[in-house]
This record gives C-alpha cells, sequence and structure tokens, in this order.
C-alpha cells in the first residue's frame, strides 16, 4: 500500500501521487510523535476540513499538532458544547505555526471575508472589537 505523508490517506499500489495534496506517496507512515511538553492552541476553526487542512501544512513544515474536540470527542476537556476544533502544537512552535496559519489565509483570500486576529491567528468577523477565541482587543482597522 501506499501513504499519503499529508493527509495519511491509503492508495492502492501504482498510484503515486496524492490526488487531494499533490504529494508524492510513501511506503509507510512515520508514527506520531509524543508530545510531552506543554501544548499551545494555534488556530481555532469550526471546519473539520479547515482543521485537517492546517494540520497538514504545519505537518509540510515539521510541526506536530493535534486537534482537539474533533468531531465532538475532546482529547483535551472543552467546556460546553461546541463545536470549535483547536488546532494544537507544541508551545516551542507556537509562533512559527500561528505566521504559518497568517501567510495561509493572506494568501488565499478565498477562505472568506473574515479578519484574522493579531494574536491567535483565529479568522474573525470583521465588525467584532475582540477576538472571541483569545479575548485580544482589536484596534480599529488593525489586525
Amino acid at each position: 500500500m501506499a501513504f499519503c505523508p499529508n493527509c495519511k490517506a491509503e492508495y492502492r499500489q501504482g498510484i503515486e501521487t496524492c490526488p487531494e495534496c499533490m504529494v508524492k506517496l510513501v511506503d509507510h507512515l512515520e508514527p506520531r510523535k509524543d508530545f510531552s511538553e506543554n501544548l499551545k492552541n494555534a488556530h481555532v476553526t469550526n471546519s473539520p476540513m479547515v482543521a485537517e487542512m492546517i494540520q497538514g501544512l504545519l505537518e509540510q513544515e515539521g510541526i506536530a499538532s493535534v486537534l482537539s474536540n474533533e468531531m465532538g470527542s475532546a482529547i483535551l476537556p472543552v467546556m460546553g458544547e461546541s463545536n470549535e476544533i483547536g488546532i494544537l502544537v507544541p508551545e516551542h512552535q507556537l509562533q512559527e505555526a500561528q505566521g504559518l496559519i497568517k501567510a495561509y489565509f493572506e494568501d488565499n483570500p478565498e477562505a472568506g471575508d473574515m479578519i484574522l486576529c493579531g494574536n491567535c491567528g483565529a479568522r474573525v468577523e470583521p465588525k467584532l472589537s475582540q477576538c472571541p477565541y483569545c479575548g485580544d482587543k482589536f484596534d480599529e482597522g488593525k489586525n
């Protein structure tokens, strides 16, 4: 079998490139690294598809990540009923991860009419004065 190192999909022999990620397939997947350090929230989304895309982007850059509250089964406890999915990364890679996420959304305006929180990188509605995810207050016209 062949595997996509990005999205982890499995393909039959003979297929050499993942049709979703457009990356060369590998013969086996490396096991996920065990996180022995503090994890921090690099981004929050309500879309499982966006969460998986961000996770793939981070993994391509060598940043391991974990999704919390994916499909309603929380890896880490989440208070209340929420469809939010957090992308958690090792604390020492938080700024790098947020920079990659911010750059992705800036380079892909079709991602929507949302703005990015300058503190946590979350996509939020432009009319808000404060990030609903991290609480950072927005300066008028500056995010």
